[in-house]
């Protein structure tokens, strides 16, 4: 009883499936495509991801690549490349501290070489601070404070203490906030105030030194003229050459030879006498 009870219900499911797939089947076209569909959207979702995260470690090293030889020109290529982007605003706030480092290394030597480095530096600054499109937080909180010491760099305080107070408001107690109280303080200090003012005022020393006007005086001549051609020419005179005024007479010669006026033998043999002389 019971195995043909369930006979009967296989025999229903069976007729049940086979009603459900007859329905179906005008639909399976229709079934298979967006199934296809479905597959091919997860593979682009997935492509897509793949993608991005390719493309933001490529920009990623690029800014990276750029920074460590602290090179403006690439760093600006990187920001012009990637505009609104976290590595390209990362990549400008780069290119403006290099600004600023050239422009103090030129400060004891020329002063327009300084503020146009400077100048330069604060227009990036201000590319980020008051840009409308989405920025990392950070990259902007950085920005405006350089932008603040920036100005206060160029004596703009009153441009300064804005940021600085914005600073402050924005970031509270944290480490940015607490920089931008202390500038704050230091910005608003009359003493500080004075030493900027004398500061502007103040003209750097010569790169070189000072000269007499007109060059350096002519060589003076140190030599002595016609007595230095003579000595010269006396020197260049043989010492054993003598003149023929200084040679002697051969009469001269002859009387210093024989001074006795006798002849050779005589002369040379002392020991000869005259003829009268007894021998030993």
């Amino acid at each position: 009883m019971n195995k043909k009870k369930r006979e009967l219900e296989k025999n229903e499911l069976a007729d049940a499936v086979t009603a459900h797939l007859e329905n179906l089947k005008p639909h399976m076209t229709r079934i298979i495509l967006i199934g296809c569909a479905v597959i091919l959207g997860i593979l682009a979702v997935a492509f897509w991801i793949n993608s991005s995260r390719t493309i933001r470690e490529s920009r990623w090293r690029e800014y990276f690549t750029s920074s460590r030889f602290a090179d403006p020109r690439a760093m600006d290529t990187v920001a012009e490349l990637y505009p609104n982007t976290t590595p390209g605003h990362f990549a400008l706030i780069g290119a403006a501290d290099a600004d600023s480092i050239e422009a103090f290394s030129n400060l004891a030597s020329s002063r327009e070489a300084y503020n146009e480095k400077l100048k330069k530096a604060a227009e990036r600054y201000e590319q980020i601070v008051e840009s409308t499109s989405e920025v990392n937080p950070f990259a902007r909180l950085r920005a405006t404070y350089a932008l603040a010491y920036t100005y206060e760099s160029l004596g703009r305080f009153k441009r300064a203490e804005k940021l600085y107070q914005q600073i402050i408001d924005d970031a509270g107690e944290t480490p940015e906030g607490e920089l931008a109280a202390s500038a704050l303080v230091r910005i608003t200090n009359p003493k500080m105030t004075a030493i900027y003012t004398a500061f502007e005022a103040w003209e750097p020393p010569p790169s070189t030194a000072p000269g007499r006007p007109g060059g350096l005086p002519p060589r003076p001549d140190i030599s002595f003229g016609e007595e230095a051609e003579s000595t010269a020419a006396d020197d260049a005179t043989p010492d054993d050459a003598a003149s023929p005024d200084d040679q002697p007479a051969d009469d001269e010669t002859d009387d210093v030879a024989d001074p006795s006026g006798g002849d050779d033998d005589s002369a040379t043999d002392p020991a000869a006498g005259d003829g009268n002389s007894p021998r030993p």
